[in-house]
């Protein structure tokens, strides 16, 4: 990895997987990226493995409690000292991360990896990229029944997953992070296909709370995420503190795609971030 690599063993990071539903060990290269700047911590999510994966959290508010929970335990319940850890969030992650900080949750800033901050952004995003894949793929979803997994499964690896999820070979932790994943949790909450969104996220917005996040503030985003940029700056520009970086070459697993641009959006933030 190019760049300069620092040792901050003193900085804490609090990973927040996505998903909904992914396991931690889905994140073993993101972890292994961020190290060399501090200590990355995760926290026992319920309905991720190796929990019970019948009992997810029912809502948003109620994962950020857990959250919350977490990170007072990482800081033996005094988030103003130095103990207090940055959240690393990633996709759904950045939705438990923004509702926890919009009830005020302390920490010492925020990375927000391809993340959105309402069910409509996540719509929006979504519907704009799957009105722009080939003929093919519009041919072929007609004919699928939402509830057949093998048959969706198929149009992720063949359409989806090589544009807007990851555009490089899968890491040996995507497949087996995946073949972990609950999807029950993310069915709950984006609904049975991502290709139209209905779950649960939908009834979810922050976007108007977002002003009232007072904490320093990373976006990572790829010029091919779900998402689109317009909505991405937007909540750029909502965030009193943030820091906005789009990767050129990136979608959804920037860490994976572009590893060295991305330690370095991160580095110079966590850096900028303990000189305020």
């Amino acid at each position: 990895m190019d760049g300069i690599r620092q040792d901050n063993t003193h900085n804490r990071f609090c990973l927040v997987p996505g998903g909904p539903g992914l396991p931690v060990d889905f994140y073993r290269d993101l972890v292994e990226l961020v190290e060399p700047l501090g200590r990355v911590e995760s926290y026992r999510q319920r309905g991720v493995w190796p929990a019970d994966l019948t009992s997810f959290p029912r809502s948003i508010a109620e994962a950020a409690e857990e959250l919350a929970v977490a990170v007072t335990s990482m800081t033996g319940g005094d988030g103003a000292n130095g103990s207090a850890p940055y959240l690393l969030a990633h996709s759904f992650g950045v939705v438990i991360a923004i509702e926890a900080l919009c009830t005020g949750l302390p920490v010492r800033g925020a990375i927000f990896l391809n993340g959105f901050s309402s069910g409509e952004m996540l719509s929006r995003g979504i519907h704009k990229r799957v009105a722009a894949l080939p003929p093919e793929f519009h041919r072929r979803f007609r004919t699928v029944n939402a509830h057949e997994g093998d048959s969706l499964a198929s149009l992720l690896v063949d359409y989806w997953f090589p544009r807007h999820f990851c555009r490089v070979p899968f890491p040996d932790a995507f497949t087996d992070g995946l073949a972990k994943f609950n999807q029950e949790y993310c069915d709950y909450y984006l609904g049975p296909t991502l290709f139209e969104p209905d779950g649960a996220v939908l009834n979810w917005n922050r976007e108007r709370d977002l002003t009232g996040i007072e904490v320093p503030v990373l976006i990572v985003a790829g010029v091919h995420d779900y998402f689109d940029m317009d909505d991405v700056r937007a909540m750029h520009a909502a965030l009193p503190d943030s820091t906005l970086h789009i990767g050129r070459d990136a979608s959804h697993s920037p860490w994976i795609e572009a590893p060295d641009e991305t330690y370095r959006a991160i580095q110079r933030f966590v850096s900028c971030s303990q000189n305020v």
